[in-house]
């Protein structure tokens, strides 16, 4: 009995892994979750001592029932900025509406506190992260004595 060998292609590894790494990022995306712009709006921002307040509106046509920022407050005493990590799970930010959170920082008073969108999720479970065209704003959150 005679055994056929298939010809080896040496490129089909290097294919394979070019697909995958196209392909794979934006498994978790739907087509519509991709394509959107910031399904975020920034509507204004205020800081005390401590605490920064963000008020926003979803702008999206899902409910997210996450949000991942980057925050960067900046000392008042030293002037230096400290990156950090705001996050919201669990919650329900229907489309259109308006709402406020508010998240503790740890250490000297803070003065300005920049946000941006990191990524959000969606109720349904698709995902949604920034490119540089989607439209998305950083927010300046001022201490509430200060004018931006």
């Amino acid at each position: 009995m005679k055994h056929h060998r298939e010809a080896y292609n040496p490129d089909m590894p290097r294919l394979a892994v070019l697909l995958l790494t196209a392909v794979l990022p934006f498994h978790s995306l739907s087509a519509a979750d991709r394509d959107v712009p910031c399904p975020l709006t920034f509507i204004s921002g205020s800081v005390t001592q401590h605490v920064v307040s963000i008020t926003f509106r979803n702008a999206g046509t899902k409910p997210i029932s996450e949000l991942d920022f980057d925050c960067k407050a900046v000392d008042l005493n030293t002037d230096k900025s400290h990156g950090g990590h705001c996050f919201e799970e669990g919650a329900n930010f229907l489309p259109g509406r308006q709402y406020t959170t508010k998240y503790s920082f740890v250490g000297p008073k803070i003065g300005t506190v920049l946000m941006s969108v990191k990524g959000v999720t969606f109720t349904d479970g698709g995902k949604w992260k920034p490119a540089k065209d989607s439209g998305c704003k950083v927010l300046k959150a001022v201490p509430a004595n200060r004018h931006p």
